[in-house]
């Protein structure tokens, strides 16, 4: 995967607002439908550049522990997501994920009220094929000290008032 850039600033346009808010995005997108989760991968990768940067590792290539899926709505492909810790985080603090399955990270993550969240970071991710690049998001949750980094891809934005 190329390097990603991310930033700071929030996308400013209404069709990207759903990518601002906090909480739990699954909660949010439940309310609008049937909502899915298809682990494509679970297991331990190798983190990109990015990733080792924000989880303070020597650098790219060392050992993570990977979690990708896609989320659905009415069974549309929605989101793609792609959650990451240390080798200290998975066998400490974020064991959890790799018993996750088919439910969302939402359960693990709002269920525990001693987890903290960074700010988001925003980017856009190459779709190839000369599609157009689908705009993302990343945040950092923290618990016990390790982290828990989680892109999420947003392949469609169908839910009108995502704030709701």
């Amino acid at each position: 995967m190329l390097p990603l850039r991310w930033t700071i600033a929030t996308p400013s346009t209404p069709t990207l607002r759903p990518l601002r808010l906090p909480g739990s995005l699954t909660a949010r997108l439940s309310r609008r439908g049937e909502v899915s989760v298809e682990v494509l991968f679970s297991g331990w990768d190798q983190a990109r550049p990015d990733e080792a940067a924000a989880l303070g590792l020597r650098g790219p290539g060392q050992r993570l522990y990977a979690r990708e899926v896609c989320i659905g709505l009415d069974g549309a492909p929605t989101i793609l997501a792609r959650s990451v810790t240390s080798i200290p985080g998975i066998k400490g603090p974020w064991k959890a994920l790799r018993h996750l399955g088919r439910k969302p990270l939402a359960d693990l993550l709002w269920a525990q009220p001693l987890i903290g969240r960074g700010p988001f970071e925003y980017t856009r991710l190459p779709a190839g094929d000369g599609k157009p690049a689908l705009p993302a998001r990343r945040s950092c949750f923290c618990l016990q000290g390790e982290k828990l980094i989680v892109l999420e891809a947003f392949v469609s934005l169908p839910w009108p008032g995502a704030d709701a």
